[in-house]
């Protein structure tokens, strides 16, 4: 159930990161933080 809703977000989150920016360094950011959400969620 929560690598569903994870990969879910992830699916949901990651592509609407990247088309809402080119700079790689936030979109490296907004990566990261995700990771880090989802190694606590582990």
């Amino acid at each position: 159930m929560i690598m569903n809703i994870r990969k879910l977000l992830f699916c949901t989150i990651m592509p609407f990161i990247y088309n809402s920016t080119t700079e790689t360094f936030d979109f490296l950011t907004s990566y990261k933080t995700i990771e880090k959400v989802s190694n606590l969620s582990l």
